[in-house]
């Protein structure tokens, strides 16, 4: 799903008026069911990727928050920035060649 889709230009409204009719504790699992749904719409065999990408980012987050160290933190903090970058260069290095 692109984002000057028509499938988006429906998906998009619907996400945002379910979040503001749900209440504030059960909004974070609409944002996690609709990012998802989102990201599946590209290519549903990737799932498995966003997971794991997810769970070594939280897994990142919660040691940072653990540690002491300011190294550690620093060393966990840019391994997570570079996991979102090859998510984002894996998602998106197609569309920056073509234009």
């Amino acid at each position: 799903m692109l984002f000057n889709s028509l499938s988006f230009l429906l998906f998009f409204p619907v996400i945002l008026i379910l979040f503001y009719l749900l209440k504030e504790q059960y909004r974070w699992i609409l944002l996690l069911v609709g990012s998802i749904l989102f990201y599946m719409a590209w290519k549903a065999e990737y799932i498995l990727l966003l997971t794991g990408y997810v769970i070594v980012n939280y897994w990142c987050a919660i040691k940072i928050e653990d540690s002491i160290k300011l190294l550690e933190k620093k060393m966990l903090f840019y391994f997570a920035v570079f996991n979102i970058g090859i998510l984002f260069v894996f998602k998106y290095f197609n569309f920056l060649i073509v234009t």
